[in-house]
């Protein structure tokens, strides 16, 4: 997240001791399991802090200085916190607004959100218990179609919309862009339908170019409306297929719209079928680590790896064995059972996808962009302009996708490394 240049002080920097008196942002504070949720909703910001640590916030909040907090903590538990690094951390989150009545604002910029316009009363509707029956009636009637009419069932050959290659990588990538737009779309709309700021934004997943939806705003919310969010984008396409498979049931298309239809249910089978590679942060990803109380699986999992990776060059140079982020340390033998397992449960799925990238994608490329190529060079020598031009854009698809890939995961990596390193 930014910071801003200066604070609405008139540049003097508020200082904190223990006989500061402090005023806080409005926060979101709510029971989590054994913990409890934390943070400002506008920079998407949130933490899990035990029992004492609201006790503590609420204090302050009433108009107690920071030693007072700290004596009638000392007062009521045995274990009390230290209030003034606390309060460190609180201001380092952007939750402090003033201290000693000197506005600290400003150290933090706000997160923009996609399409700030969607507002709750706009879309909660569609979220409403009758239009769930509506969606689950038209997903029944789907199955008991294909059940009926076993052709209607997806395959692998539906993606083959032409016998032109062109037409092929056109047709699908036009339709998997806008099925990946909509899929994002659901769930900056399912979590707009809860007052939970989020943004669309292209980004990387392993080898794979996507779009995604950033909404950490969702820890504002209980976890059954966090399920709403993760979820929508697969229960929108789940919907989305089904219309379709009716539609080409009812109306028995045939030619370039059969085809096309089930060319889109072929692709949104494919698109639920990469969801459950939950060693990347899929939406299914989201929904088990949200399960199994992981609130930062992914990233706590890599802190792992490379810390085992540091410790084994470090006994290689003789070393003494760096010491394990504080993230690690501060977790329970369950949750670290938990990361450990699926750092490990990532390499391997990282490796397999990897060797399937090597074997088979990285040649059937290499393959089209080869012949795509040959296509395009006869096709000028022979002066068939059409299909010169079919051939360049087949092998300007294929490039663009490859560099926008890498343009994002570039400028992507930065701050996920920054976040990766931090140890508060």
């Amino acid at each position: 997240m930014a910071r801003a240049d200066d604070n609405l002080g008139g540049g003097l920097e508020p200082s904190l001791t223990a006989a500061s008196r402090i005023t806080l942002h409005e926060l979101v504070i709510r029971p989590e399991a054994e913990d409890w949720i934390v943070g400002r909703v506008e920079l998407e910001e949130f933490v899990a802090i035990p029992q004492l640590g609201v006790r503590a916030i609420r204090l302050l909040s009433d108009g107690h200085t920071v030693n007072e907090t700290r004596q009638r903590l000392e007062s009521e538990d045995d274990d009390a916190i230290e209030v003034l690094s606390f309060v460190e951390q609180l201001r380092e989150l952007g939750f402090l607004k003033a201290i000693d009545g000197i506005v600290v604002d400003g150290a933090r910029d706000e997160i923009a959100s996609s399409l700030p316009w969607i507002r709750p009363r706009f879309v909660g509707w569609l979220f409403s218990g009758s239009l769930r029956a509506v969606y689950a009636g038209l997903c029944a009637v789907a199955l008991v179609t294909m059940g009926l009419r076993p052709s209607l069932l997806p395959r692998y050959g539906d993606l083959f919309i032409s016998r032109s290659t062109t037409t092929v990588v056109v047709a699908d990538t036009a339709i998997s862009l806008a099925l990946m737009g909509l899929h994002e779309l659901a769930h900056l709309v399912a979590a707009r339908s809860l007052g939970v700021p989020a943004r669309i934004s292209w980004g990387t997943r392993l080898f794979d170019l996507v779009a995604q939806t950033s909404m950490p705003g969702v820890w504002a919310v209980s976890r059954r409306e966090r399920m709403r969010c993760y979820l929508a984008g697969l229960a929108f396409e789940a919907v989305l297929a089904s219309v379709v498979i009716i539609v080409l049931a009812a109306a028995n298309l045939h030619g370039a719209a059969g085809r096309t239809g089930s060319a889109i249910v072929a692709l949104i089978l494919l698109g639920f079928l990469m969801q459950l590679l939950v060693f990347k942060r899929t939406d299914v990803y989201f929904v088990v680590a949200d399960l199994i109380g992981a609130r930062n699986l992914h990233d706590d999992a890599c802190r792992y790896l490379l810390t085992r990776l540091r410790v084994l060059v470090s006994r290689a140079r003789r070393r003494a064995p760096p010491a394990s982020p504080a993230q690690l340390g501060l977790m329970d033998r369950r949750e670290y059972r938990l990361v450990r397992g699926y750092a490990w449960f990532m390499v391997a799925g990282s490796a397999a996808s990897a060797a399937g990238l090597a074997a088979y994608i990285v040649p059937a490329i290499a393959t089209l962009f080869a012949r795509s190529r040959v296509e395009l060079m006869t096709g000028i020598s022979h002066q068939d302009y059409v299909a010169a031009a079919d051939a360049a854009t087949s092998m300007a698809i294929l490039c663009g996708s490859w560099i926008l890939f890498l343009i994002v995961f570039i400028r992507s990596r930065g701050a996920w490394w920054r976040r990766l390193h931090r140890t508060g």
